[in-house]
Parts: C-alpha cells; structure tokens; sequence
C-alpha cells in the first residue's frame, strides 16, 4: 500500500511489462491511471 508510483514502474519494467500503447518504459501518469481506473471499477479496496 506505500509503493510509490515510480516504484510500480520499475517493477513492471522489471516484469518486461509493456505500457497500454505497447511501450517498455513505464511513466508514474500511466500507473496512476490505470489505478484510479481500476478503482472506478471497484478493482481495489
């Protein structure tokens, strides 16, 4: 829960994890949209 967002980035980085638009780095916007995203969704708590 305080992974900060540039640490979510060097993880998914790290899993060769490829950006929505099929990009290998990964900037903190991205991880954060996908988050606030997955919230709307009622994906996280």
């Amino acid at each position: 829960p305080d992974i900060t967002l540039q640490a979510i980035c060097t993880r998914l980085e790290g899993m060769r994890e490829r950006t929505p638009r099929g990009r290998t780095k990964w900037q903190p916007s991205s991880v954060r949209m996908l988050l606030e995203r997955a919230e709307k969704l009622g994906l996280l708590e």
